[in-house]
């Protein structure tokens, strides 16, 4: 929970990477974001998305860390950033009739 909405959106693509180790992950999301990281990481058994809102039913972690840490703790330096701007969201129909 560091920087805005903004800033959390854009490091979150981080997510996805440490996801792929073999730990267990609590995201702790602003809750107005929380509807769009339910939805990204639904399938992701190891990632558990929970809205601020909830958590004080966080209770055990090993380890903490803002988001805006995530480069620096999978060793990224600015010319290895992947360009993953933004998650791939549900697509609703639009009703272009009014």
């Amino acid at each position: 929970m560091s920087g805005g909405i903004g800033d959390n959106i854009m490091y979150s693509r981080f997510i996805k990477q440490i996801s792929q180790t073999n730990h267990n992950i609590i995201f702790l999301v602003y809750d107005n974001l929380f509807w769009i990281y339910d939805y990204i990481y639904r399938d992701c058994l190891n990632v558990v998305v929970v809205p601020f809102c909830d958590r004080g039913k966080i209770t055990k972690f090993d380890y903490h860390c803002n988001v805006s840490y995530l480069h620096f703790a999978l060793e990224l330096d600015y010319k290895d950033i992947y360009i993953d701007y933004f998650p791939e969201l549900p697509s609703y129909p639009v009703d272009i009739s009014l």
